[in-house]
């Protein structure tokens, strides 16, 4: 009707053949006109093009399909905001996605709003970076503590290999190779030390001067034995053995 899908109108009046008289009446919105529960020719309600009200329960409702809240100006940013906490909640078995569009990057921030206080970064090529802006690799932890198992049951399990940076000190660990029982794989590379104490052992020293252990077909004393394992070279030094393995 004229009322309802006119946001603004005017009443014009001629007499005869005269031009319209000046200036036109605009038609005022009163209560007692026909669109007075309408904002420029719309409803307040719920579904689609109805004018959004916040109920008695202080919920605004939306009853359309795939519904969005959009801010179209482009240089600015758009603030979702509460004096408390915020919820973002689903319904059923409903998901919650959190997409940046483009080359933009997920940031996860507390304490602040800026960099400093960005926790969790997941960049548009999907690399992880926690404590770190700039993930380099699927994940990325920054400075400090970086990792924890709470609890003394805690496992760490992995199908590669873990690697360690120089002069690292890993503390109350376990190692073993498959399914748990008394068989522990630990290998150190060319170079490297196995120190227990003042006790190191190294693949280069031939004496406990230079070595304080040695492995076992590097320590000269032990070199007519052919086992490979402290406990058989240890039973090659049983009594009885008609050949001596060791000088």
């Amino acid at each position: 009707s004229v009322f309802t899908e006119n946001a603004n109108i005017y009443l014009g009046v001629t007499v005869g053949a005269d031009a319209e008289m000046t200036p036109r009446q605009q038609i005022a919105n009163v209560g007692y006109a026909i669109n007075s529960e309408t904002l420029q020719g719309l409803p307040p309600g719920s579904n689609v093009s109805n004018i959004p009200y916040i109920n008695s329960q202080g919920n605004l409702l939306i009853a359309a399909t795939n519904p969005g809240l959009h801010s179209t100006y482009a240089s600015s940013t758009f603030t979702i905001s509460s004096a408390q906490a915020t919820t973002i909640q689903s319904a059923g078995t409903g998901d919650i996605v959190l997409q940046a569009t483009e080359s933009g990057s997920l940031i996860f921030r507390t304490g602040g709003a800026t960099d400093t206080y960005t926790r969790i970064t997941v960049d548009n090529n999907g690399l992880v970076g926690i404590g770190d802006t700039t993930p380099l690799a699927t994940l990325t932890v920054g400075d400090g503590d970086l990792f924890q198992v709470a609890g003394a049951t805690g496992n760490v399990l992995t199908s590669g290999t873990m690697t360690a940076a120089t002069d690292e000190t890993i503390n109350g660990i376990d190692i073993s190779s498959g399914t748990v029982s008394d068989v522990v794989n630990l290998t150190i590379n060319t170079g490297g030390d196995l120190t227990i104490g003042a006790i190191g052992l190294n693949d280069v020293g031939t004496t406990n001067i230079t070595s304080g252990a040695s492995l076992v077909g590097v320590f000269d004393e032990f070199d007519n034995s052919a086992s490979t394992t402290v406990q058989d070279v240890l039973d090659d030094l049983g009594v009885g053995r008609q050949l001596l393995l060791w000088l």
